[in-house]
């Protein structure tokens, strides 16, 4: 079986930033992926591979 090397799928983000002084800040976002692939065997689809996994993000910056 083989499985395609690439696809397209969805992201939805949404995410917050915190200021903590002198333009840095701690960000906050969360995201839900949606992507899927189809699994052949000779050409023919025998399946299909589905990932959706939610994510959450905590980060440190800087704005200039």
């Amino acid at each position: 079986p083989s499985i395609k090397k690439s696809s397209v799928g969805a992201a939805l983000q949404a995410g917050v930033d915190f200021p903590v002084g002198s333009g840095w800040v701690i960000n906050l976002d969360v995201k839900k992926v949606t992507i899927g692939s189809d699994v052949t065997k000779g050409g023919t689809k025998v399946s299909a591979v589905k990932v959706d996994p939610f994510l959450i993000s905590l980060g440190f910056g800087i704005r200039f």
